[in-house]
């Protein structure tokens, strides 16, 4: 297994997810070795105990195990397939963690890229958000060898509490993605009942505390919905990655003829959220698409 400070873990990716993820690999006793285009997250990370690398390469070349926390599948391909990239500096029998939301065919494309070299791939997507990261608290679905999965459990263990195993390289993605269009969905209704409620003179405030109490209750409700209650419109999972997961997956569904009637709806309102510069807002901030089109301010 790859446990304690023997094993040399690496992190490419230092921002909402990467970054508490690394600080928990730290205090569970890992030697970490991280790199990050930025050089805040970096000096952080140093001064806390690990060591800061000049690229991609230079982590696989110092570590067994790689984890990548990147935005998107073209960062994820640079990473790992690129020039200065993981494989060029990754040894036989190490081991790639993807942790991105990005497509199944890119994965399975840098798995079979890494299989070329004896470089393993486990596909392992995180969900819970910010806060579920820095608690060490995340759900992590797992796609890849088992016997690797095995393996690589007290890693995972240290980033997660819920750790489901999944199949093959490239299922991961699909339960991840899958969940993403679960709660974006959730988030677009919740906000439209809000809106419609308030139009018709409801308090905003007590319709929330209602919601809470009936039917309509989730996690969306229980988590972004709260932080709307309170104006708080700052990241946890930003609007544009959002937008960019059920991209994702009205491509694949697409190529797949999948049909996504509500997934298309509500991939359109987040398109109108970034059209009205909200990308960088927290995903509830879709919202103001509605407040927008109904003249409507809610009171936050």
């Amino acid at each position: 297994m790859y446990k304690g400070k023997r094993k040399k873990i690496g992190v490419i990716g230092l921002g909402n997810m990467g970054k508490p993820m690394a600080l928990n690999l730290l205090e569970k006793g890992y030697n970490l070795t991280v790199y990050d285009i930025r050089p805040e997250p970096l000096n952080e990370l140093a001064k806390k105990g690990a060591y800061p690398a000049k690229s991609s390469r230079e982590v696989a070349e110092k570590s067994a195990v790689i984890i990548t926390s990147l935005p998107a599948p073209n960062h994820v391909e640079e990473a790992i397939l690129g020039e200065g990239g993981v494989l060029e500096g990754a040894k036989q029998g190490s081991v790639i963690i993807e942790t991105s939301t990005i497509d199944p065919p890119t994965i399975k494309k840098i798995a079979s890229e890494a299989r070329k070299k004896g470089v393993d791939v486990l596909d392992a997507p995180v969900s819970g958000g910010v806060q579920a990261a820095e608690k060490g608290t995340l759900t992590i679905m797992v796609g890849g060898n088992k016997e690797v999965f095995e393996k690589c459990k007290p890693i995972l263990t240290a980033i997660g509490k819920e750790i489901f195993y999944v199949g093959e390289v490239g299922m991961g993605k699909v339960y991840k993605l899958a969940t993403n269009i679960s709660a974006a969905i959730n988030t677009v209704g919740a906000c439209e009942a809000i809106i419609w409620a308030v139009a018709l003179g409801a308090d905003f405030k007590t319709l929330y505390e209602i919601m809470k109490k009936s039917a309509a209750d989730s996690w969306v409700l229980q988590t972004a919905i709260r932080r709307l209650v309170g104006g708080n419109f700052k990241p946890s999972f930003a609007l544009r990655l959002m937008h960019k997961d059920l991209g994702l997956a009205l491509k694949t569904a697409s190529e797949r003829n999948i049909p996504t009637f509500l997934a298309s709806l509500t991939y359109n309102l987040f398109t109108a959220a970034k059209a009205l510069g909200l990308e960088d807002e927290d995903n509830i901030a879709v919202i103001k698409v509605l407040e927008k089109l109904t003249g409507l301010t809610l009171p936050y």
